[in-house]
Protein backbone atom coordinates (compact mmCIF):
# COMPACT_ATOMS: atom_id res chain seq x y z
CA UNK A 1 0.00 0.00 0.00
CA UNK A 2 2.92 2.43 1.01
CA UNK A 3 4.64 1.52 -2.42
CA UNK A 4 1.33 2.46 -4.29
CA UNK A 5 0.94 5.57 -2.52
CA UNK A 6 4.78 6.61 -3.42
CA UNK A 7 4.05 6.29 -6.58
CA UNK A 8 1.18 7.91 -7.04
CA UNK A 9 2.85 11.18 -5.44
CA UNK A 10 5.64 10.62 -7.45
CA UNK A 11 3.30 10.82 -9.89
CA UNK A 12 1.94 13.90 -8.91
CA UNK A 13 4.78 15.67 -9.06
CA UNK A 14 5.59 14.72 -12.16
CA UNK A 15 2.77 16.78 -13.74
CA UNK A 16 2.91 20.10 -15.18
CA UNK A 17 1.97 22.55 -12.91
CA UNK A 18 -1.15 23.92 -14.31
CA UNK A 19 -2.49 20.00 -14.90
CA UNK A 20 -1.48 19.54 -11.10
CA UNK A 21 -3.61 22.83 -10.17
CA UNK A 22 -6.36 21.72 -12.43
CA UNK A 23 -6.64 18.65 -10.49
CA UNK A 24 -6.58 20.37 -7.46
CA UNK A 25 -9.80 22.36 -8.66
CA UNK A 26 -11.44 19.72 -9.79
CA UNK A 27 -11.35 17.96 -6.62
CA UNK A 28 -12.86 21.18 -4.59
CA UNK A 29 -15.52 21.60 -7.01
CA UNK A 30 -16.45 17.68 -6.75
CA UNK A 31 -16.65 17.96 -2.94
CA UNK A 32 -18.42 21.09 -3.29
CA UNK A 33 -21.49 19.27 -4.91
CA UNK A 34 -21.10 16.62 -2.75
CA UNK A 35 -21.23 19.54 0.23
CA UNK A 36 -24.13 21.40 -1.39
CA UNK A 37 -25.88 18.18 -2.41
CA UNK A 38 -25.83 16.97 1.10
CA UNK A 39 -27.27 20.09 2.14
CA UNK A 40 -29.90 20.40 -0.17
CA UNK A 41 -31.41 17.14 0.79
CA UNK A 42 -31.06 17.85 4.16
CA UNK A 43 -33.11 21.02 3.79
CA UNK A 44 -35.46 19.48 1.45
CA UNK A 45 -36.00 16.63 4.09
CA UNK A 46 -36.31 19.13 6.74
CA UNK A 47 -38.79 20.89 4.77
CA UNK A 48 -40.55 17.65 4.06
CA UNK A 49 -40.77 16.92 8.12
CA UNK A 50 -41.83 20.45 8.64
CA UNK A 51 -44.78 20.18 6.35
CA UNK A 52 -45.56 16.64 7.75
CA UNK A 53 -45.99 18.51 11.14
CA UNK A 54 -48.37 21.34 9.80
CA UNK A 55 -50.21 18.45 7.94
CA UNK A 56 -50.85 16.31 11.31
CA UNK A 57 -51.43 19.53 13.15
CA UNK A 58 -54.42 20.41 10.64
CA UNK A 59 -56.29 17.44 10.68
CA UNK A 60 -55.90 16.84 14.29
CA UNK A 61 -57.60 19.61 15.55
CA UNK A 62 -60.32 19.39 12.45
CA UNK A 63 -60.73 15.33 13.85
CA UNK A 64 -60.77 16.15 17.72
CA UNK A 65 -63.80 18.98 16.54
CA UNK A 66 -65.54 15.89 15.41
CA UNK A 67 -64.96 13.48 17.69
CA UNK A 68 -66.01 16.27 20.79
CA UNK A 69 -69.19 17.20 18.72
CA UNK A 70 -69.98 13.78 18.42
CA UNK A 71 -69.56 12.39 21.99
CA UNK A 72 -69.41 9.06 23.19
CA UNK A 73 -70.20 5.91 21.33
CA UNK A 74 -72.30 5.20 23.73
CA UNK A 75 -73.95 8.20 24.02
CA UNK A 76 -74.53 7.55 20.20
CA UNK A 77 -76.16 4.59 20.74
CA UNK A 78 -78.82 5.75 23.44
CA UNK A 79 -79.38 8.58 21.07
CA UNK A 80 -79.81 6.20 18.17
CA UNK A 81 -82.36 3.80 19.99
CA UNK A 82 -84.28 7.13 21.36
CA UNK A 83 -84.83 8.24 18.02
CA UNK A 84 -85.53 5.02 15.74
CA UNK A 85 -88.13 4.25 18.74
CA UNK A 86 -89.73 8.02 18.13
CA UNK A 87 -89.76 7.25 14.19
CA UNK A 88 -91.45 3.70 14.62
CA UNK A 89 -94.41 5.24 16.89
CA UNK A 90 -94.90 8.54 14.98
CA UNK A 91 -94.80 8.44 11.18
CA UNK A 92 -94.48 12.00 10.87
CA UNK A 93 -91.41 12.20 13.33
CA UNK A 94 -87.84 13.43 11.84
CA UNK A 95 -84.86 13.49 13.38
CA UNK A 96 -82.63 16.61 13.59
CA UNK A 97 -79.97 15.82 11.59
CA UNK A 98 -76.74 18.12 11.77
CA UNK A 99 -76.30 19.28 7.54
CA UNK A 100 -72.46 20.47 8.44
CA UNK A 101 -69.07 20.30 6.38
CA UNK A 102 -66.69 17.95 8.33
CA UNK A 103 -63.39 17.39 6.36
CA UNK A 104 -62.62 21.46 4.88
CA UNK A 105 -58.63 20.63 6.18
CA UNK A 106 -58.72 17.35 4.52
CA UNK A 107 -60.36 18.69 1.29
CA UNK A 108 -57.55 21.47 0.92
CA UNK A 109 -54.80 19.01 2.21
CA UNK A 110 -55.91 16.34 -0.56
CA UNK A 111 -53.26 17.63 -3.43
CA UNK A 112 -50.45 17.01 -0.55
CA UNK A 113 -51.74 13.76 0.90
CA UNK A 114 -48.68 11.76 0.13
CA UNK A 115 -46.45 13.52 2.48
CA UNK A 116 -48.22 11.36 5.26
CA UNK A 117 -46.83 8.39 6.40
CA UNK A 118 -48.38 5.21 5.50
CA UNK A 119 -48.91 5.01 9.59
CA UNK A 120 -51.05 7.92 9.28
CA UNK A 121 -52.82 7.87 6.09
CA UNK A 122 -54.88 4.75 6.45
CA UNK A 123 -56.32 5.61 9.63
CA UNK A 124 -57.08 9.35 8.65
CA UNK A 125 -58.42 8.09 5.36
CA UNK A 126 -60.71 5.90 6.72
CA UNK A 127 -62.22 8.33 8.91
CA UNK A 128 -62.78 10.41 5.99
CA UNK A 129 -64.19 8.05 3.93
CA UNK A 130 -66.86 7.64 6.77
CA UNK A 131 -67.32 11.32 7.07
CA UNK A 132 -68.20 11.10 3.29
CA UNK A 133 -70.48 8.41 3.79
CA UNK A 134 -72.11 10.50 6.22
CA UNK A 135 -72.41 13.63 4.48
CA UNK A 136 -74.30 11.55 1.53
CA UNK A 137 -76.52 10.11 3.84
CA UNK A 138 -77.71 13.33 5.91
CA UNK A 139 -78.56 15.10 2.20
CA UNK A 140 -80.53 11.57 1.12
CA UNK A 141 -82.17 11.76 4.34
CA UNK A 142 -82.94 15.67 4.09
CA UNK A 143 -84.72 14.78 0.51
CA UNK A 144 -88.19 14.46 -0.12
CA UNK A 145 -87.61 10.55 -1.47
CA UNK A 146 -86.78 10.17 1.82
CA UNK A 147 -89.82 11.63 3.49
CA UNK A 148 -91.93 9.54 1.38
CA UNK A 149 -90.71 6.14 2.43
CA UNK A 150 -92.73 3.79 5.18
CA UNK A 151 -91.62 4.69 8.77
CA UNK A 152 -89.51 1.50 9.14
CA UNK A 153 -87.91 2.23 6.19
CA UNK A 154 -86.57 5.87 7.14
CA UNK A 155 -85.81 4.07 10.80
CA UNK A 156 -83.64 1.88 9.13
CA UNK A 157 -81.89 3.75 7.29
CA UNK A 158 -81.34 6.63 10.44
CA UNK A 159 -80.39 3.35 12.36
CA UNK A 160 -77.71 2.89 9.67
CA UNK A 161 -76.81 6.46 9.95
CA UNK A 162 -76.29 6.20 13.63
CA UNK A 163 -73.92 3.61 13.37
CA UNK A 164 -72.03 5.28 10.78
CA UNK A 165 -71.61 8.56 13.65
CA UNK A 166 -70.31 5.73 15.82
CA UNK A 167 -67.45 4.29 13.52
CA UNK A 168 -66.20 7.73 12.56
CA UNK A 169 -66.07 8.33 16.12
CA UNK A 170 -63.70 5.18 16.78
CA UNK A 171 -61.58 5.66 13.43
CA UNK A 172 -61.09 9.53 14.68
CA UNK A 173 -60.54 8.61 18.37
CA UNK A 174 -57.85 6.16 16.76
CA UNK A 175 -56.60 8.44 14.06
CA UNK A 176 -55.94 11.05 16.99
CA UNK A 177 -54.28 8.54 18.91
CA UNK A 178 -51.91 7.36 16.01
CA UNK A 179 -51.00 10.87 15.12
CA UNK A 180 -50.17 12.09 18.75
CA UNK A 181 -48.08 8.81 19.20
CA UNK A 182 -46.54 9.60 15.89
CA UNK A 183 -45.53 13.70 17.10
CA UNK A 184 -44.31 12.13 20.48
CA UNK A 185 -42.66 8.45 19.58
CA UNK A 186 -41.73 8.64 16.65
CA UNK A 187 -42.89 6.55 13.16
CA UNK A 188 -41.90 2.95 14.48
CA UNK A 189 -44.26 3.44 17.89
CA UNK A 190 -46.83 4.85 15.48
CA UNK A 191 -46.45 2.19 12.96
CA UNK A 192 -46.45 -0.97 15.58
CA UNK A 193 -49.98 0.66 17.14
CA UNK A 194 -51.18 0.41 13.78
CA UNK A 195 -50.52 -3.31 13.81
CA UNK A 196 -51.77 -3.82 16.81
CA UNK A 197 -55.13 -2.40 16.42
CA UNK A 198 -55.70 -3.23 12.84
CA UNK A 199 -57.40 -6.61 13.23
CA UNK A 200 -59.92 -4.61 15.78
CA UNK A 201 -60.55 -1.54 12.93
CA UNK A 202 -61.06 -2.33 9.33
CA UNK A 203 -58.29 -0.35 7.76
CA UNK A 204 -56.90 -0.28 4.37
CA UNK A 205 -54.18 -1.93 3.38
CA UNK A 206 -51.99 -4.63 5.23
CA UNK A 207 -48.46 -4.74 7.86
CA UNK A 208 -46.56 -5.67 4.72
CA UNK A 209 -47.15 -2.66 2.63
CA UNK A 210 -46.08 -0.18 5.55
Amino acid sequence: MNAILWDIFTWLQGLDVRIYQALIAGAVVALGWMVNGHRNRKEARDRREERLRDLHRALYAEIVVHVLNMGSVEQIEAAKQAQVAKMLKTASFKPFLPRQKRDQVFQSFLPEIHILPRTSIDPVVAFYSVIGLISRLEEDMGGERFAKLPKTARAAIYSDYMDLLNQSVTLGQFSLQVIETYSRKGEAAAKALVDETRSNIRLGGSPDDQ
